[in-house]
């Protein structure tokens, strides 16, 4: 497996998300669903049943990925991502490491506190993605 496309279509990709973001009022984004993890980073793992995302900002950090130990091979393969997180299935607090990216992420976008997620798009679990919003301006 290789890189579906050049790292230069990923970045406008995510360069489009930002902007969508920032219009908003968002601060950043945990995408979840695989198709987003696909468009966004690249990475074709077919793990939809395990736990895994892709935490950024608006301000233009570099994106992490979060995935299982055993997956990081492919996700070194197919993701231009180069912060890949990853986690021991069964072993580790795998939602938690998500989450420590998003609140890590948002701390360096805001320079406070954790965020306040809220599910973007339908309903079930997990959420096809997950924004934080700038509590300054009053939004949850």
């Amino acid at each position: 497996m290789m890189v579906a496309f050049p790292e230069s279509e990923y970045r406008q990709r995510l360069a489009r998300a930002r902007e969508a973001l920032r219009e908003g009022g968002l601060k950043g984004y945990l995408a979840v669903a695989p198709e987003h993890l696909y468009y966004l980073a690249g990475y074709d793992g077919h793990t939809y049943w395990s736990d895994q995302g892709c935490v950024f900002t608006v301000d233009g950090d570099e994106p992490t990925l979060v995935i299982r130990d055993t997956d990081e091979g492919v996700a070194r393969e197919t993701a231009w991502v180069q912060d890949v997180r990853t986690y021991r299935y069964g072993l580790d607090d795998s939602l938690a490491l998500i989450g420590r990216q998003g609140e890590g992420a948002h701390r360096r976008a805001a320079g406070r506190g954790p965020p306040q997620l809220r599910a973007a798009g339908g309903q079930g679990a997990p959420p096809a993605g997950a924004v934080w919003a700038d509590r300054r301006r009053g939004r949850d």
